[in-house]
């Protein structure tokens, strides 16, 4: 598993169950006003590296947005919501 991708323990009928993180989304973040830039290189980094493995495996992120992405003390967790090709 990628270390910027959340952990899924297990998928059912209308449910899945992720990996519990402390933080906010990006989201949310956003609304306190923009991200300096080192800050947004950073999430954008994390994020893409996380998607970059993520299509290499075949797997596809259907919702990518700001309300995906969890900002935690150990960096960006991108949220699962995906298909294989």
């Amino acid at each position: 598993m990628h270390p910027h991708t959340c952990a899924v323990s297990d998928v059912g009928d209308g449910f899945l169950v992720m990996e519990y993180l402390e933080g906010e989304t990006l989201a949310s973040r956003l609304e306190r006003g923009p991200l300096k830039l080192d800050e947004a290189l950073k999430i954008a980094g994390e994020i893409s590296s996380a998607l970059d493995q993520a299509h290499r495996a075949g797997i596809i992120h259907r919702d990518l947005k700001p309300g995906n992405v969890m900002l935690t003390r150990s960096g960006s967790k991108l949220l699962e919501r995906h298909r294989r090709r």
